[in-house]
Order: structure tokens, then C-alpha cells, then sequence
């Protein structure tokens, strides 16, 4: 029996499949849908999806909801088939025991981007530390 973090129909109305993924039944569940994308999620490891777009290019990815609650999450864990099932439950598991110990992973990747560069660093230094010394 699921339990109520599974939602079976998205806001579409289309049904979410939820199977038992192996590495040989993925080659059959991988075909591209018409239009869209296809949910495919894993029984074995909550929150684990992947996401089958109509150009047929397909991502592992986690959905988690944050600790201090909040609306769900998505965090890309990478193509298929380039990123296979073992390694997508094992990087699935990681990010679930950082959510559980309180961490949000999609801020954390969201925080990286948006720090500054080296490049920026140093112009920051040059202008802040180095100009005013300057004579």
C-alpha cells in the first residue's frame, strides 16, 4: 500500500505510473509520450521519478518537500541513460537523508549558483581593498 506522499493523478488529470523500476524494464518504459511528459515513478525508492519528455530525452530527478513544510520540491538527478537506476536511488537516498537532517537541496544548489565567481571576487577586492590605497 502507498502511502498519502503519492500523488496519483497530476493537475492534468493524467495518471502517474508507480512500478518497481529494474534496468531492464526501463527500456520499455522509456518510449517518449505524444505530447508532454511522462511520470514514471519508483516504488522501491520514494521519491525517485523519471521525467520522459516528447523529445524523448529523459531525467532522473528527486521530489522531497522541505523540513519546515512548504510546497514540494524537485531536484535534478540526472540523464538517463548516462545516470543509471542504481545510481539514481543512491543519489535519491543521499538528498533524502539531507532533508532529513533539516536541508533544503534545492536551495543549497540555488545558493551555489548564485554565488560570486572568482572573477568577481577580485574585482570586488580590487575596488573595495585596493583602490582606495592607490596614489
Amino acid at each position: 500500500m502507498l502511502d498519502p506522499f503519492w500523488t496519483l493523478f497530476r493537475l492534468g488529470g493524467d495518471a502517474v505510473t508507480i512500478q518497481r523500476l529494474t534496468a531492464a524494464s526501463l527500456s520499455k518504459t522509456t518510449s517518449p509520450p505524444d505530447k508532454g511528459v511522462k511520470e514514471i515513478w519508483d516504488a522501491h525508492c520514494r521519491g525517485l521519478c523519471l521525467l520522459v519528455r516528447a523529445s524523448g530525452k529523459a531525467t532522473w530527478t528527486y521530489r522531497y518537500r522541505p523540513h519546515g513544510g512548504g510546497s514540494r520540491r524537485r531536484v535534478r538527478l540526472g540523464e538517463y541513460p548516462s545516470v543509471g537506476l542504481a545510481e539514481a536511488r543512491k543519489r535519491a537516498d543521499k538528498h533524502r537523508g539531507k532533508v532529513a537532517d533539516g536541508a533544503d537541496p534545492q536551495a543549497d544548489t540555488k545558493a551555489k549558483r548564485n554565488a560570486p565567481t572568482l572573477s568577481q571576487l577580485i574585482e570586488r577586492y580590487l575596488s573595495e581593498a585596493v583602490a582606495p590605497h592607490k596614489k
